[in-house]
């Protein structure tokens, strides 16, 4: 039963999470939590069912559900600096290309971009499946080598 009530603390360093995290979503009704004492415990069940599922259970992947293959999406934000506004336009092109020669298997991709000339900075805004930013961010990555 002990390993079946967890503290806040715990939660918090199962998810990752602050402990102040945790207490706002307790309050906001999103974990169920009782007290004890002055302290929240937080029944296993409990945790599981704010979590979708088993602790330690692997997500079942189910193709039957719209957007499966997009469920994770990541967004990067990659600041470049640069000599003027030509050498970033050269960047732009370049992931653009990238992006449009990609192989289907990586889904949707976005790229936007902004080039600030004060800072002589381009900022680019990336979205996409996990897989394919990665191998973006190593790309670019080559710029500074």
């Amino acid at each position: 039963m002990k390993n079946d009530l967890f503290s806040v603390d715990q939660v918090a360093e199962m998810l990752e999470l602050h402990p102040k995290t945790v207490r706002g979503f307790i309050h906001d009704g999103r974990l169920k939590a009782r007290k004890a004492g002055k302290k929240w415990r937080i029944l296993k069940k409990d945790l599981e069912a704010f979590m979708g599922g088993e602790m330690g259970q692997a997500v079942q992947r189910d193709e039957s559900i719209p957007g499966w293959e997009n469920r994770i999406q990541v967004s990067a934000i990659v600041d470049i600096f640069v000599r003027d506004a030509n050498e970033a336009l050269r960047i732009s092109n370049s992931i653009i290309a990238v992006i449009n020669s990609k192989d289907r298997e990586y889904g949707n991709v976005r790229c936007d971009y902004i080039y600030y000339e004060t800072e002589k900075k381009a900022r680019f805004i990336l979205w996409g499946r996990p897989r394919f930013i990665a191998n973006l961010l190593t790309l670019l990555s080559k710029i500074s080598e």
